[in-house]
């Protein structure tokens, strides 16, 4: 498969950047934040596909959105537990209240719940090699291990099991548009 070219980048950009910011939102929580994570996900992407070419690119952006959102909530616990800025009760008025609002965590709810059922109608060894595979972090071939399966077949079910939860998904969506 050819390495993907700028054009290419920019339209995988159009077509998944809201699914992925609402995927990084849900991680850390902030919107703004999850722009960034979104941002450094596609630079990395970009990068990644001039050298390779990648199989499914919301699968790679996917993964990599989920590992950085969840590298930067655990940075920031390491940083609050390091640094405490606050010696006395007198500057705590100015700190950010960080608890997402009602709606957001409704959206949340609801994205999620889709999310579940987008994977709960998959067949069962594909359900298995996906929730491995985007929930509990796996690779490839401890899928394939834990399956007792080969590693392509592995690759097959986790990258047919997200292009069928996309379509769900983006059906869904227009849907309710």
């Amino acid at each position: 498969m050819p390495a993907i070219n700028a054009l290419e980048t920019e339209q995988i950009y159009g077509k998944h950047r809201d699914d992925l910011v609402r995927l990084a939102t849900t991680i850390v929580g902030c919107p703004v934040l999850a722009e960034d994570v979104v941002h450094e996900a596609f630079l990395q992407y970009a990068k990644k596909s001039k050298d390779d070419s990648v199989e499914s690119a919301f699968a790679y952006l996917f993964g990599m959105v989920r590992h950085l959102s969840i590298d930067l909530v655990r940075r920031e616990v390491r940083e609050r537990r390091t640094f405490t800025p606050f010696d006395n009760h007198a500057n705590l008025d100015i700190i950010e209240d960080r608890q997402p609002s009602p709606e957001l965590l409704a959206v949340q709810r609801d994205e999620q719940r889709a999310f579940n059922e987008a994977i709960e109608e998959l067949p069962h060894l594909m359900r298995r090699a996906v929730r491995s595979h985007l929930i509990d972090g796996m690779k490839i071939r401890q899928i394939a291990e834990r399956l007792d399966i080969s590693v392509g077949q592995a690759h097959g079910l986790v990258r047919d099991g997200v292009q069928l939860c996309e379509r769900r998904l983006r059906k869904m969506n227009s849907g309710s548009s």
